[in-house]
């Protein structure tokens, strides 16, 4: 008697989509990894009508990170932006980058948006001011 190949079923199978399942929670969790290595922080404070803005890096790893901060406001030509660029040396944990402290009024600031880079990484933060 001859044996015929079967297509769809057998150990053969079961392992390959089993391998499949495998690879898929590794590269799942190793994103979710990859995440967490870097983010950004945004601290805001409102007194006497002033905004001040502390850029914060959390990092799992030390190196140097590059930093962008731009602040989007509102003025009396219409909307407008400003960015303030810099690079400093993050430990582990949290590190303070930088200090806004907006001369104008609290309601006239729109946005300000941090963006991170440190060893491929990157991460990036928002704050949407009322």
């Amino acid at each position: 008697m001859r044996r015929t190949a079967s297509c769809g079923s057998g150990p053969g199978m079961w392992a390959a989509l089993l391998g499949l399942m495998l690879l898929l929670a590794v590269c799942a969790w190793a994103e979710g990894q990859e995440e967490d290595v870097l983010q950004g922080k945004l601290v805001s404070t409102t007194q006497n009508g002033l905004l001040h803005v502390q850029a914060v890096c959390v990092s799992k790893l030390q190196g140097r990170v590059s930093y962008e901060l731009q602040v989007c406001k509102r003025g009396a030509g219409g909307v407008a932006s400003s960015r303030q660029a810099g690079a400093k040396l993050a430990l582990v944990g949290e590190t303070p980058l930088a200090d806004l402290r907006l001369s104008v009024g609290s309601k006239d600031v729109l946005s300000v948006v941090l963006r991170l880079r440190m060893d491929g990484h990157v991460a990036s933060a928002e704050l949407i001011h009322p």
